[in-house]
């Protein structure tokens, strides 16, 4: 029998150079995803019945529902990349033994699905959802160890404060309700990604206060850019953390950078001391 290998998101969505047997791809050469059939899901996966996991574009709601009906049930795995047509999510509820799901590029769908229908979901991305804002779904997402999204924006984080179980949480969008207090009750989490310029330095450092063994690079004083660029003479290397926050570098404005790690620091022990209220 054919043994379903990957363990987390990045297995799914990572670039292989020769694709293990067990992972099917069926994506078009268009760069809108292109259209796939039922026809063409039925050619690929007809004759491949130990895949356990599926890489699809082009899927229209027609298609989408055609595959979860008649194949969905033989993957524990499913990305769907750029089918920006799906509207639908709901038919997912038929397939309680999903373990990992990845989105790329809606722009459709509003909502994601009743999460108590898919009990063994382990990992969700969900990345470049245009219309859906309302995270309210995730919070019967209480089996989730692994969440990614990124849209234009959602209301609120509120909902993500009962996955209790996240370990691992990347976030690319921007909250209405700039609130990171529903962050701080995820206990056993052990890696978070926050955007850049989203949340103000005082809201980071609260959060480093309540998360401190959290791997995260937007709750330490400043980021080190992957990237350098030049400014006049200067190489600017370093982000500043926080909403606001100046571009610097690290050997020319090495004074000033260490003016912002002792507030930084400051601010941390003042939260963790409860000393200062919680930012807003």
């Amino acid at each position: 029998m054919t043994v379903n290998r990957h363990a987390t998101l990045q297995d799914l969505i990572r670039h292989y150079p020769v694709r293990p047997a067990w992972h099917l791809q069926l994506v078009q050469q268009e760069l809108n995803g292109g259209k796939t059939s039922a026809a063409e899901l039925d050619d690929l996966l007809g004759p491949r019945p130990g895949a356990t996991a599926l890489t699809v574009s082009g899927l229209d709601q027609k298609a989408f529902e055609h595959f979860v009906r008649r194949w969905g049930a033989q993957f524990t795995a499913l990305y769907f990349f750029k089918c920006p047509r799906i509207v639908d999510l709901a038919p997912l509820e038929q397939l309680p033994g999903l373990t990992q799901v990845a989105f790329f590029w809606n722009q459709k769908a509003t909502r994601f699905w009743d999460f108590s229908k898919t009990p063994a979901l382990r990992g969700l991305h969900a990345d470049d959802f245009k219309r859906l804002s309302d995270l309210s779904d995730l919070s019967g997402a209480t089996s989730l160890e692994e969440l990614a999204f990124g849209g234009p924006r959602v209301d609120s984080l509120a909902p993500l404060a009962s996955l209790q179980g996240l370990r691992r949480l990347s976030l690319a969008t921007a909250p209405d309700e700039r609130r990171v207090t529903p962050l701080a009750q995820l206990g056993d989490l052990e890696t978070l990604f926050l955007p850049t310029g989203v949340f103000v330095t005082e809201q980071l450092a609260w959060l480093r206060a309540r998360l401190p063994d959290v791997q995260c690079s937007a709750m330490e004083a400043f980021l080190r850019l992957q990237s350098p660029f030049k400014k006049g003479d200067k190489t600017i290397d370093v982000l500043v953390s926080g909403k606001g926050k100046p571009f610097l570098s690290s050997s020319a404005d090495a004074a000033r950078l260490a003016r912002y790690s002792e507030s930084f620091a400051q601010l941390v022990t003042a939260f963790h001391a409860e000393t200062m209220p919680e930012p807003a």
